[in-house]
C-alpha cells in the first residue's frame, strides 16, 4: 500500500521557477527602509530571492523586498537532463563531459567532474555525476562537491538493467524493469520497487519522502522514505509538482 499520504500533500508549482534563496543583504538600515517600499512584491520583508530559468543560458534572480531584478547568462549551460541545479551557494550546469558549478555570487565556474551527465543529490553542496566512459562497460557513478571532490564513487550498479534517475539521502531512485527502486551507494544494492513506472515518471523528494506521478501528473503518489536527510536540490526544467511543508 501507499505509505505517508497523511504526512505530506503535493502542490503544483511554475514549472520556470528554479527556487527561492534566503537574502545575504543583511539586516542593515538602507535595506529595512526598501523593504516596504512600492517597488517591494509583498508589503512584509521575505528576505528571498526568486530564481528563474529562461530555458536557454541564463538565470534571473528577483528581490522580492526590493523589485530588483537582474539575469545572468551561463556560458557553461548545455543540454543536460536537469538543465540547472542549485546547492549550497552554487549553480550546476553542463554539457556531455563537462559538469561545472557556478558561483551564486558571480565567480568563476569550476569544472567538477568529466562525466556523461548529473543528477541532484540531497546531501548539500553536493551532486551525483554518471559516466559512461569510452570502452567501459556500465557506468562510474560519483558524488562529488562544489570544488570537484570526489566523495563516493561506484559502479556497483547495473546500468543495462536500472537507469539512474534522482538523487535522495545516501542513494539514488533509479527506474528498473518493474518500476521505481532505489540504489544505496554505500552498499550498492537496488531495494525492493516502491512504484511501477511509465516512461516519463516526475520524482520529488523531501528528505523524509519520495513522491512521483506519470505523464501529466493527474495522480501524485507518496511513500516514506527508509534513509531520511536533506531534501534533493531544485532543479530545472521544474518538475510539475512538489512537496509542500
Amino acid at each position: 500500500g501507499v505509505a505517508g499520504v497523511a504526512a505530506a500533500s503535493v502542490v503544483a508549482i511554475a514549472v520556470a521557477a528554479v527556487t527561492a534563496v534566503r537574502s545575504d543583504r543583511g539586516d542593515n538600515g538602507d535595506v529595512a527602509s526598501t523593504s516596504t517600499s512600492t517597488d517591494a512584491v509583498f508589503d512584509a520583508r521575505t528576505d528571498t530571492v526568486l530564481l528563474f530559468s529562461d530555458g536557454s543560458d541564463g538565470v534571473t534572480a528577483l528581490d522580492l523586498d526590493t523589485g530588483i531584478a537582474a539575469r545572468r547568462v551561463i556560458e557553461e549551460a548545455g543540454d543536460q537532463r536537469y538543465r540547472i541545479a542549485i546547492t549550497g551557494d552554487h549553480l550546476v550546469v553542463g554539457s556531455v563531459g563537462e559538469i561545472y558549478a557556478v558561483p551564486l555570487d558571480g565567480g568563476t565556474s569550476t569544472l567538477i567532474d568529466s562525466a556523461t551527465f548529473f543528477l541532484p543529490a540531497a546531501e548539500p553542496g553536493e551532486v551525483w555525476t554518471v559516466d559512461f566512459g569510452r570502452g567501459r562497460e556500465g557506468a562510474e557513478i560519483r558524488r562529488v562537491t562544489m570544488d570537484g571532490t570526489v566523495v563516493i564513487s561506484s559502479n556497483t550498479l547495473d546500468t543495462d538493467q536500472y537507469q539512474p534517475h534522482y538523487g535522495v539521502p545516501g542513494g539514488l531512485v533509479v527506474r528498473g524493469p518493474d518500476g521505481l527502486a532505489i540504489w544505496d551507494a554505500a552498499t550498492g544494492v537496488v531495494g525492493n520497487p516502491i512504484a511501477p513506472s511509465a516512461a516519463r515518471s516526475q520524482v520529488v523528494s523531501d528528505g523524509r519522502h519520495i513522491a512521483w506521478c506519470d505523464g501529466p501528473c493527474e495522480e501524485a503518489h507518496i511513500v516514506d522514505l527508509e534513509r531520511t536527510g536533506p531534501p534533493t536540490a531544485p532543479v530545472a526544467p521544474g518538475r510539475q509538482f512538489a512537496l509542500s511543508p
